[in-house]
C-alpha cells in the first residue's frame, strides 16, 4: 500500500510539472511580444527583432514597447514588414482641401510605397488644434511617422523618414494599401447637476466651511 501511495504522489508531481511548463510556454511569447528592438547594422540596414542584436553588430539600437492596445485593426492581413512598421511607427498625414502644394504628391508617394496611413483633413478648429498639438505647427502637408514630424513635402525627406521606420520602398499590396482607422475620440463626461454628486466631490455641492470668529477691525488710518 505504501508503494502504491508513493506512485500516486509521484504521478501527481509529474502532472503538476507538465502543467507548469505548459503555462510558462504560453506566457513566454506574450511577454516577449511586449517589446521590440529596432537596430541598424554596419551596412545601414534596419532590423526589427524581439531579442537584443548581436554584440558589435549594430550601430544604433532602440528598444520600444509595443502598443499595449494591440495592433491596428486589419493589420493582421498586411505583409509582415509592413505590419511591423505600422504597429511601431504608424503614419498620419495632415492635409487640407486648399493645400497649395504637396498634399497630392504626399498621397502619391505613400501609395507608391504601399504605406497604410490615416489622413486628417484640416478643415475646422478641432483638426487645426490636433495638427498644432501633434506637430507643433499648422503647416500642411505634414506627416507624422511614429513621433517623427516632417513638415511640408520634400520627396527625399519623406523617403528618409519612411526608410528609417522600416516601410518597404515599393508597395507589397496588389492594389491600394488599406487606410488606418481613425482614433476613436474619447466621450466627454456628461454634466451633472450641482447636487447629484456627494458633497466634496467634483460636481457636488461643497459643504459650507465652519465660520471663524471675527477679528476686530483695525482702526482707520489717521
Amino acid at each position: 500500500m505504501r508503494e502504491i501511495s508513493q506512485r500516486k504522489t509521484l504521478k501527481r508531481a509529474c502532472l503538476a510539472i507538465i502543467a507548469a511548463l505548459g503555462v510558462a510556454a504560453l506566457a513566454s511569447p506574450q511577454a516577449g511580444a511586449q517589446q521590440m528592438y529596432r537596430w541598424v547594422d554596419k551596412e545601414g540596414k534596419v532590423h526589427y527583432t524581439q531579442n537584443p542584436p548581436p554584440r558589435d553588430a549594430a550601430k544604433s539600437v532602440q528598444q520600444r514597447r509595443l502598443n499595449p492596445g494591440g495592433p491596428p485593426a486589419g493589420s493582421e492581413q498586411m505583409p509582415f514588414s509592413v505590419r511591423q512598421a505600422v504597429e511601431n511607427f504608424p503614419v498620419t498625414l495632415f492635409t487640407s482641401p486648399d493645400c497649395p502644394r504637396g498634399c497630392t504628391e504626399a498621397r502619391t508617394l505613400l501609395a507608391k510605397r504601399g504605406v497604410p496611413y490615416q489622413e486628417i483633413s484640416v478643415t475646422d478648429n478641432a483638426s487645426k488644434d490636433s495638427l498644432q498639438k501633434m506637430t507643433g505647427d499648422t503647416q500642411v502637408p505634414s506627416m507624422l511617422v511614429g513621433r517623427t514630424v516632417e513638415k511640408g513635402f520634400e520627396e527625399s525627406a519623406f523617403n528618409n523618414v519612411l526608410d528609417s521606420a522600416g516601410y518597404p520602398r515599393t508597395s507589397l499590396f496588389a492594389g491600394k494599401p488599406p487606410a488606418l482607422p481613425a482614433a476613436k475620440p474619447q466621450a466627454k463626461p456628461a454634466a451633472s447637476a450641482p447636487n447629484e454628486a456627494p458633497p466634496g466631490e467634483p460636481g457636488g455641492a461643497t459643504p459650507p466651511a465652519a465660520s471663524a470668529p471675527e477679528s476686530p477691525q483695525a482702526p482707520p488710518a489717521q
